[in-house]
């Protein structure tokens, strides 16, 4: 025997019939259903996203990582990854502070403005605020910049960093 096409099937004692269109659809449905990932895959290639499903997730949670695929709204995640990733020129003019002071310029290494920031910090009129904008999608990762592991041999991230330093500032201001 030949091969078949799509359109025709042979029965029990080997005669080719043509299908019925509504079978046609049926069948072409059961096939396309065979492979779940096809029409996934498909249109994460179409949007340079084919390795999502390489390698294909576990079994057991290929329907629900299947439907989160679907749920994508990958030009919008295009457009928004390449205004990310573009370089764009800083608004306005910036340019550095010309009037700083380093702390070990002063006189005596700076112990009397050491002292008087600690009595500060130990009255509670000293505030901190760490400025980290952004999430980390240039780093690979899916957090915000601060959340972001810089490669200390402590893992820390940056706002475990420095909230520990000032953890550890208003440690020495409160002894003294």
């Amino acid at each position: 025997t030949g091969r078949r096409s799509h359109n025709t099937t042979q029965n029990q004692v080997g005669a080719t019939r043509r299908l019925r269109p509504s079978t046609r659809r049926l069948r072409r449905t059961v096939m396309a259903s065979a492979d779940p990932f096809s029409a996934v895959r498909a249109r994460l290639a179409e949007h340079g996203q084919a390795h999502l499903l390489s390698p294909p997730p576990p079994a057991a949670a290929a329907e629900d990582y299947l439907r989160q695929l679907r749920g994508l709204d990958l030009p919008w995640l295009r457009r928004m990854f390449e205004s990310s990733t573009s370089a764009q020129p800083p608004a306005g003019d910036i340019t550095p502070f010309e009037d700083i002071t380093c702390v070990e310029e002063l006189p005596a290494g700076g112990a009397e403005a050491r002292s008087e920031g600690l009595r500060l910090i130990a009255e509670g009129k000293v505030a901190a605020l760490l400025l980290a904008g952004g999430s980390g999608t240039r780093l690979g990762s899916a957090a915000p910049k601060g959340c972001y592991d810089i490669g200390m041999p402590s893992h820390k991230s940056l706002f475990q960093y420095h909230a520990e330093r000032l953890l550890g500032a208003r440690r020495l201001a409160a002894e003294r």
